[in-house]
């Protein structure tokens, strides 16, 4: 809010400058793809843009066209996000369609609704699709997550490689461990699937697979994908993830079980 001190004009010295609407929201990104029941979940991530007012939500817009012999509709979608996210998971999306992503800032002023410009981004799912790397699955597990990635069967791979690598967090709960971060890990497979186990949560990955054949040749680049790591839920006063105590207990028996085991065979 800003005031009007200047002494050689006559106009009221008290006089307000009105606040301008909010720009757009910056760099709309997706990210974690995957498959539930048949349809498609992705993460849309957008950057907070500038205010002269507090942004008070977002509204996020989704839309499809469908097509039909009489004549073409578009369905569009919407949700209100809070002011403090910046991200939201679009779900139920059909696997072969292409959607066109809105993303606009809202201000509240005096009575008065400010709203920013909509950032735009169109997402096909049909490339999303044609790649088949996906995850299948994300879950949280003793703490962390727990990712499967599964794509499709290459009849003429002897093998698969996988690869992956943290390639930044939100959090800073991490700080202390940057030094550690963009170590890429890699495992050899026989199998269309793999599960990548203690994933930081709120951490974006990259992953890549790479069919290995039985002449000793692979894949020049393979097929790869990102995603974002989520579901355990942050305590961000202790700086540690929470989870039931129906699960600390399973995690601590198990661990339990494994030491044991471990004894028996020294």
């Amino acid at each position: 809010m800003a005031y009007n001190l200047d002494s050689k004009d006559n106009s009221d010295p008290s006089e307000v400058t009105e606040p301008r609407n909010p720009k757009e929201p910056q760099n709309l990104t997706l990210s974690g793809a995957r498959l539930v029941g048949g349809k498609l979940r992705i993460n849309l991530r957008w950057v907070k843009p500038a205010s002269d007012v507090p942004i008070t939500f977002y509204k996020v817009f989704w839309s499809r066209r469908i097509h039909s012999p009489t004549n073409d509709s578009v369905l569009v979608y919407h949700r209100t996000v809070l002011k403090d996210k910046t991200c939201y998971e679009l779900k139920n999306l059909e696997p072969k369609c292409q959607y066109f992503l809105q993303v606009q800032a809202v201000a509240l002023y005096g009575g008065r609704r400010l709203a920013s410009r909509k950032a735009s981004k169109v997402f096909n799912a049909t490339d999303y699709m044609a790649f088949g790397l996906h995850v299948r699955r994300m879950i949280c597990h003793c703490g962390d997550v727990k990712v499967r990635l599964v794509w499709p069967i290459n009849q003429d791979a002897k093998m698969y490689n996988i690869s992956w690598k943290e390639e930044s967090c939100t959090t800073s709960i991490y700080e202390d461990n940057v030094n550690t971060k963009k170590r890429p890990s890699w495992k050899t497979i026989q199998t269309p699937h793999y599960d990548l186990r203690n994933l930081k949560q709120d951490c974006t990955y990259s992953v890549n697979v790479r069919n290995l054949y039985s002449n000793d040749k692979r894949d020049e680049h393979g097929t790869s994908i990102e995603f974002f790591a989520t579901g355990c839920q942050q305590d961000r006063d202790e700086k540690r993830w929470k989870y039931s105590s129906n699960k600390a207990a399973q995690c601590k028996k198990k661990s339990s079980k494994s030491k044991k085991y471990s004894e028996d065979t020294d």
